[in-house]
């Protein structure tokens, strides 16, 4: 997907809301989860990188539905307690077999529960 540059042929600038490849600024409130929020956002690049398609997926479902675990190093997603990035890539690469929800079916509450 990438293509090297040489100081010839880097942009002055260079945003990604030119080319329609980013989903809009997300609001985590006062809940522990960056975690979930930068691994959808980060998957969402790379479907758009993949497939030329924006796909705005759902936060909500990394936050209540992984429960992916380290114990090796006492390391677990714990929803709005907080949660590890790689843990919730391992917990998406494991929805193969299942459709990943899109976010306007399960929206972010912003919420302890």
């Amino acid at each position: 997907y990438m293509k090297f540059l040489t100081d010839a042929n880097v942009p002055y600038s260079f945003d990604w809301r030119d080319y329609g490849a980013v989903t809009p600024v997300k609001d985590q409130g006062a809940v522990g989860t960056c975690w979930a929020f930068s691994t959808v956002q980060n998957v969402e690049g790379q479907w758009f990188m993949k497939s030329k398609a924006l796909a705005e997926l759902s936060i909500e479902q990394i936050v209540d539905c992984d429960d992916m675990q380290n114990p090796d190093l006492g390391q677990a997603d714990c929803g709005v307690h907080g949660g590890w990035p790689y843990l919730s890539f391992q917990y998406m690469m494991r929805q193969v077999h299942m459709d990943f929800i899109f976010s306007k079916n399960f929206k972010f509450q912003k919420k302890i529960i």
